[in-house]
């Protein structure tokens, strides 16, 4: 039995074609994460400070993470990447350039597995490579996790907390994943955000590309910023 968040089980079907050979559809169980480890499964901030937190999974890749990392310089944002490990491995000098702008880098596995499908062992492994690569990169430890499609079991969340990490998933979804159009993202989001908001985008992959991503991007800090919203990394967010 596969567990996932209720504000995550729609994410990533774009994965869908590429596991379809090796996972069957699983049967969905809405269990309330957050609420059974509260320290441990991060949704958003605190809603007394009027701050945000716009994250980016999957890169970095050679075609979207400089596009939405030239965005957040030119607003001079800093962000929250979640990286993969391999992508990490193929293009190590963009993962250098987003921690010389300042963005924190989180860990989102080696090759994004289905974690509950897999071993905890292989959980384990998946999560410490990722973090060896990531400070042979960049020379730092990161402490934060984001599993692929927001699967969670017990036994994942147990090892998480055993390796030092937080997992942080969101509580707004830009959808970006499923190829919405720009408009529609940038409705979206501003509909759901609210101070302490962890918002979920993407830096590579996307369904039809995440060419809506860049061009809903700039839209979103203009109008967030309009209504008084800051924008912090996830650490600073949570108080980590």
């Amino acid at each position: 039995m596969f567990y996932f968040y209720p504000f995550t089980w729609t994410h990533h079907a774009y994965y869908q074609q590429a596991y379809e050979s090796e996972v069957r559809t699983p049967q969905i169980q809405q269990i309330d994460w957050h609420k059974r480890y509260p320290s441990e499964v991060i949704l958003k901030g605190p809603s007394s400070v009027r701050s945000v937190a716009l994250t980016f999974d999957d890169g970095p890749d050679q075609t979207w993470t400089p596009q939405i990392a030239n965005i957040l310089g030119k607003f001079k944002v800093q962000a929250t990447f979640f990286v993969l490990g391999s992508q990490v491995k193929a293009n190590p000098s963009i993962l250098r350039h987003l921690d010389q702008q300042g963005h924190e880098i989180g860990n989102h596995t080696w090759d994004h597995p289905l974690l509950t499908k897999i071993s905890t062992a292989e959980v384990k492994r998946q999560i410490q490579q990722t973090d060896q690569i990531i400070h042979q990169v960049i020379g730092k430890q990161t402490r934060l996790f984001r599993p692929p499609y927001g699967a969670l079991s017990n036994s994942i969340i147990h090892t998480v907390k055993q390796l030092n990490h937080k997992i942080i998933l969101w509580n707004v979804d830009s959808l970006d994943w499923k190829g919405v159009s720009t408009n529609t993202m940038v409705q979206n989001v501003l509909s759901h955000t609210s101070p302490g908001s962890i918002l979920l985008f993407h830096s590579a992959y996307g369904r039809s590309g995440l060419g809506n991503t860049v061009a809903a991007l700039p839209q979103i800090i203009q109008r967030l910023r309009s209504n008084n919203f800051s924008f912090r990394t996830v650490s600073s967010l949570i108080n980590l």
